[in-house]
């Protein structure tokens, strides 16, 4: 179990050039990794909404990278593909509570990496554990990793990406639209802690965000997002 800490902003369609350019200059990352990523977002069988208060139940997501075509483009993934990848599945706790404005999102994460093999192999695995598929979407993203010139400098991972959705719902195969049709980009500025109860290293992680936000404020407004959309918890 780790913990995540992030801001988040979005950046227009017509501003993501420029963003990207600044991004390219901040990071000194003129190549940055890019990633297309399928996922299944799976609920229990059997939800418990009367015990919900006292024995939470969790979503979990399913995730696989598919291939990337070049830095600023994706192609269409093959069953060849996702076959040849690992499904990682993860699982989110409940979100930090904070009486401060400005505190960023700090989130638990669990997360293991297995051969699951094809989409339908993965579904079968959670089905023995109780849960049952509600949800296909894939993200596309691009990477930079930020790191300031100060000593002992925190880094940052900033996720530039955008969701898609499969056309035709009833089949998670089909050809994929972006879920936003405007092409928004959603900017996640995020530092890994491993020790979840070094609260030194949290403290130095919010630190260092607030001063990216800072920095990126002419590009991209990093701010605290909803804290119930990291909530995974079944409802």
């Amino acid at each position: 179990m780790v913990q995540v800490i992030s801001l988040q902003g979005s950046i227009p369609s017509p501003k993501a050039a420029l963003a990207f350019q600044a991004f390219c200059s901040l990071t000194g990352d003129t190549s940055p990794a890019t990633e297309l990523l399928h996922r299944t977002v799976h609920v229990p069988k059997q939800a418990n909404k009367k015990q919900a208060s006292t024995t939470p139940q969790f979503k979990l997501v399913v995730e696989a990278p598919l291939r990337s075509r070049d830095p600023w483009g994706f192609e269409k993934a093959s069953t060849e593909t996702i076959r040849s990848h690992n499904w990682s599945i993860i699982a989110r706790d409940v979100p930090e509570t904070t009486t401060s404005k400005q505190a960023p999102v700090v989130v638990s994460y669990s997360e293991q990496t297995s051969k699951l093999g094809w989409r339908s192999d993965a579904r079968q695995t959670l089905q023995l554990l109780g849960y049952k598929p509600a949800l296909d979407y894939r993200v596309e993203r691009v990477l930079f990793v930020y790191r300031s010139a100060s000593a002992n400098a925190v880094p940052i991972v900033l996720r530039v990406f955008r969701l898609l959705a499969p056309r035709d719902i009833a089949s998670p195969d089909s050809d994929w639209q972006l879920l936003d049709p405007s092409g928004t980009w959603i900017v996640d500025a995020s530092v890994t802690v491993e020790n979840v109860t070094d609260r030194s290293a949290v403290a130095a992680a919010t630190n260092a965000l607030r001063r990216l936000a800072t920095e990126l404020k002419p590009v991209v407004e990093l701010c605290v997002t909803d804290r119930t959309a990291f909530d995974m918890r079944v409802r």
